[in-house]
């Protein structure tokens, strides 16, 4: 029997898509403890090609959240979708996209995937505790749309389990945030790096460790 040979074109590192460069603080990265990667992302830096087995996993990840509001809409959840991208008062180059907003409880609607570990963990501490990075995420998307709740809804990928938290708009944690972002505009030189060993593993999942790391 023969074997391998879709798998081997799907796993070619050369059939997976190059992203366009974003040249604009996303919410999504404004929570990196790294300011160098939030940097980069602003100059429009040159990204390594994700391996496309990371790239499936994101795959999977878009496909389940909009499962998901086909589930909410079948159950009479008024769901809608925006596709307005909000920026920062006085930092234009700090941006989020809303994927979603429920307009009976006026909040936002966000959506995440985890495998079961994970999930477990943002049961016990809550999303702040889980993933810090989702949170500033979050409270960024609330500063700029002008919206004051958001709803997080995960999804564990292993046994479909479902779990939604409800979270309050912080304007001074948002705020830190706009001063982050508009200190890390401002700088004309690359920020310090997190670490020194690019093999570190916050450096080594970064698409620009090769940038950063001179490789």
């Amino acid at each position: 029997m023969q074997t391998g040979k879709l798998s081997k074109i799907l796993n070619n590192p050369k059939n997976v898509p190059r992203e366009t460069p974003r040249k604009y603080i996303g919410a999504s990265l404004i929570g990196s403890d790294c300011w160098r990667q939030i940097w980069y992302e602003l100059q429009g830096a040159d990204s390594e090609l994700p391996e496309p087995r990371v790239k499936r996993i994101f795959e999977v990840g878009h496909r389940l959240e909009a499962m998901l509001i086909d589930l909410l809409r079948a159950n009479g959840v008024d769901v809608s979708t925006m596709s307005e991208t909000f920026e920062a008062k006085d930092v234009p180059y700090f941006k989020g996209h809303v994927d979603a907003y429920l307009p009976r409880y006026k909040a936002i609607l966000e959506i995440k995937t985890a495998k079961a570990s994970s999930f477990k963990v943002l049961v016990k501490k809550g999303v702040r505790g889980w993933y810090p990075d989702y949170y500033a995420q979050i409270q960024s998307y609330m500063g700029m749309a002008g919206i004051e709740l958001t709803c997080l809804l995960a999804i564990n990928k292993d046994d479909c389990d479902v779990y939604d938290e409800w979270i309050k708009f912080d304007v001074e944690y948002y705020n830190e945030l706009v001063a982050k972002a508009k200190m890390i505009g401002e700088a004309n030189i690359p920020p310090p790096r997190i670490s020194g060993n690019p093999g570190w593993y916050f450096c080594k999942l970064c698409k620009y460790n090769g940038v950063c790391h001179d490789k």
